[in-house]
C-alpha cells in the first residue's frame, strides 16, 4: 500500500459473486427469426430445452455498420414457461425506444443469455389458498440455487435494415398499466396531484421489458 495520495501505488479490491450451473438446463441453437410487428421489432431465438420450467431470456441490441457501429440501442427480457424440446422465445424491442433513439438498422443482437428459475418457491405455489401457502412455507427449505444458467451465446445476430422512423412512436399501453394508474389515482390526493399520476411519470412509456442501454454490450 502506497502513501496517501499516491494513486500509482494504491491497492484496491473488488468483491463479487460467482455462480455456476453444473448441468445446463437448455441451450441456444443459434437459429433466429425476426419481424416488424405492431410497430416494434420482434426477434425470436430458438432454445433447446432439456429441463422444463420458467425461463428468462435477455439480449442487447446494438447498431451494426457505419460510423455508429456498436452504439447501444435497447435491451429486452422475456419470460416463458417451456416444456422439453425446441422452442422460439421472442424478445420485444419496443417501437418507441427504437423510434426515439433515431438509430437506423441493421441491428446486432448480442449478449444473448438466459436462465431457468429453480427457486424452491415458484409463483404457481403462491397462487394457492392462504392455508395451503402457509403450510408450504412452514416446511420449505430454501437452500438451493435460485436459477440454472443457459450457456452464454457468444455469436451475434444481424437483423435486416430498418429506418428508425418505421417503428411506432406511441407510448406503451396495456390493461395492467391502466389498472396501476387507476390504483394510483385512487390514493388520497391522487387526482389532485395531476400529472404526477399520469403515464409519463408513473410508468415509463417503453414498458414492459425494454430499457435503453448505456454500457451493456
Amino acid at each position: 500500500m502506497g502513501a496517501p495520495g499516491d494513486d500509482a501505488a494504491a491497492e484496491h479490491s473488488l468483491s463479487t459473486h460467482f455462480f455456476s450451473s453444473p448441468v445446463a438446463p437448455a441451450q441456444f441453437t443459434g437459429l433466429f427469426r425476426e419481424e416488424l410487428r405492431d410497430g416494434s421489432l420482434m426477434i425470436a431465438a430458438e432454445v433447446e430445452v432439456q429441463q422444463a420450467g420458467t425461463y428468462t431470456i435477455e439480449g442487447n441490441l446494438l447498431t451494426a455498420g457505419g460510423d455508429e457501429a456498436g452504439e447501444p440501442v435497447a435491451f429486452a427480457r422475456a419470460e416463458a414457461k417451456l416444456k422439453t424440446g425446441r422452442h422460439f422465445v421472442e424478445l420485444e424491442y419496443f417501437g418507441k425506444v427504437l423510434h426515439d433513439r433515431n438509430l437506423n438498422g441493421p441491428y446486432l443482437l448480442v449478449g444473448l443469455r438466459g436462465s431457468l428459475n429453480t427457486a424452491v418457491i415458484q409463483p404457481e405455489m403462491l397462487a394457492k389458498s392462504p392455508e395451503e401457502v402457509a403450510r408450504f412455507l412452514k416446511t420449505v427449505r430454501d437452500d438451493r440455487p435460485k436459477r440454472a444458467v443457459i450457456p452464454y451465446h457468444a455469436k451475434s445476430y444481424k437483423t435486416a435494415k430498418y429506418r428508425a422512423s418505421s417503428f411506432s412512436g406511441a407510448v406503451y399501453s396495456s390493461a395492467q398499466k391502466e389498472q396501476r394508474l387507476a390504483q394510483l389515482r385512487a390514493l388520497p390526493g391522487g387526482e389532485a396531484k395531476g400529472n404526477r399520476t399520469d403515464s409519463s411519470h408513473c410508468i415509463p412509456d417503453s414498458l414492459p421489458l425494454v430499457v435503453r442501454l448505456f454500457d451493456l454490450r
